[in-house]
């Protein structure tokens, strides 16, 4: 590429400056060895940058993936850094650049998707918290509460009221004069 072409095009200089015997030559030499490794240090530095954000995002789909297959177990922060061998608030500043939100959010909002899944299955909502890894049906209350704005046992009914709407004949329906 075209920096690749300038690192050679400087050492090649420099080769002929050192070969000079012109006034200055030496410090031309010195001053188109130092452009060279300057720029392959900045490659250098490039390749590690890209290399770290590769490796970051790999480690965040892992860690992805592992809540998304033990959103019922304990998760919180520290257990995710101890499990995964780093930093926690590394974990925590890079999952929420990659992911666009804290790990503790995203973990409630996995739990809170299966469990209006299992409600419009028609489960009951003391298995469904227990089983979306609540701890408690208060704590799986406010947090369906405050994500869908209606009680679990609220839009459970709602689900069962539209079940036997679709249900009942359209003759039904209609208004008979």
């Amino acid at each position: 590429d075209e920096v690749t072409m300038r690192i050679g095009e400087l050492l090649e200089r420099c080769m002929r400056e050192r070969s000079s015997e012109e006034l200055g030559s030496a410090v031309m030499a010195d001053a188109a060895m130092l452009q060279a490794a300057i720029l392959i240090n900045r490659l250098r530095l490039k390749s590690v940058r890209s290399e770290r954000r590769s490796r970051t995002g790999s480690l965040v789909s892992s860690v992805l993936e592992y809540i998304n297959s033990h959103f019922s177990e304990e998760l919180t922060l520290d257990n995710l850094a101890g499990r995964f061998f780093i930093s926690k608030y590394h974990l925590s500043r890079e999952f929420g650049r990659i992911v666009g939100m804290p790990v503790h959010r995203y973990i409630i909002q996995k739990r809170l998707a299966v469990a209006k899944q299992m409600l419009r299955e028609g489960r009951p909502s003391s298995m469904v918290y227990q089983h979306c890894g609540f701890g408690d049906y208060s704590n799986f209350y406010r947090a369906f509460r405050n994500e869908y704005g209606v009680s679990p046992k609220a839009y459970a009914a709602t689900l069962r009221e539209e079940a036997a709407a679709q249900s009942t004949p359209a003759w039904m329906h209609r208004d008979v004069e």
